[in-house]
């Protein structure tokens, strides 16, 4: 069986067969030996930026109550590469949600789905978003986290049934509440409860233990891409092969077949030439 492993063949795989582009490109990225790759997504104005810039523990991504975010951001900190996405939905031409896309299947190891729970639950395209990642996850081994954010602005007797609503969303996804605002303010103003509250620690550790298999994770992919790639290519091929020699056949067909009656046409002009000329 084919193996495809040559960056070149394979912008060109993407360039020709657009079926196969997002896994082509994404085995193309697994060829550069990148940092572990970490992609937040999530809608507009749900605590993307604020939630990376907690993790990294310094201010490396925009924060602001309007749109920011237009393209994907990367920094790397601490043998991570981080990448902050634009708020899905956020502009109607849909490009935001294209380049988000981008990162969750071609870019990243991990990929952290932000919502806010003060926005109630999941609405239709949230839900869509993850259980395309919950079905990519199953396929390739690459691992997402479901965020819930902003727990400190949910009454603390609710927090417990709003997070159940949204798990009966997203079922198999890991769940994590946090609150970066809480967390911050915790440690600047050193009240540990507050720093439990926005539970970032435990969120660097989900994220340190599903990237400390990252390695292992993208050898496998990159065998099983490979292969996949080269065996649906081959396949094309031997289709389009096929369809080739279909229609050649058929031509000839279609010659042997008019060629007699051609031949009578011909036969049948000449003899009308030459009794004109005996005529004239």
């Amino acid at each position: 069986m084919s193996q495809v492993t040559d960056a070149a063949v394979l912008e060109r795989v993407a360039e020709e067969f657009p079926r196969h582009r997002d896994a082509a490109l994404r085995l193309a990225g697994l060829l550069d030996d990148t940092p572990p790759t970490v992609a937040v997504l999530g809608k507009y104005n749900h605590g993307k930026s604020s939630l990376l810039n907690a993790l990294i523990g310094e201010a490396c991504f925009a924060v602001s109550d309007k749109r920011q975010t237009r393209s994907n951001q990367v920094a790397e900190r601490a043998g991570l590469r981080w990448i902050d996405t634009p708020g899905l939905d956020a502009d109607s031409a849909g490009e935001d949600d294209r380049m988000a896309m981008e990162a969750a299947t071609r870019d990243a190891d991990l990929r952290l789905f932000v919502h806010a729970m003060d926005q109630g639950e999941l609405d239709r395209g949230e839900a869509e978003w993850l259980a395309r990642l919950a079905q990519e996850q199953a396929e390739s081994g690459r691992a997402f986290l479901l965020v819930l954010t902003r727990i400190d602005k949910i009454a603390a007797g609710d927090r417990k049934s709003v997070v159940e609503v949204i798990r009966g969303q997203a079922p198999t996804a890991r769940v994590l509440t946090v609150s970066s605002h809480a967390w911050t303010r915790g440690q600047d103003e050193d009240k540990p409860a507050l720093q439990a509250l926005g539970n970032i620690e435990a969120l660097k550790s989900e994220i340190q233990e599903a990237v400390s298999m990252a390695h292992a994770e993208r050898d496998a992919e990159r065998t099983r891409l490979a292969q996949d790639i080269g065996k649906s290519v081959e396949q094309e091929l031997v289709r389009a092969r096929f369809m080739l020699d279909t229609l050649k056949a058929s031509r000839e067909l279609t010659l042997a077949v008019l060629e007699p009656s051609i031949s009578m046409q011909l036969t049948r002009l000449k003899l009308e030439m030459m009794i004109e000329t005996i005529g004239d």
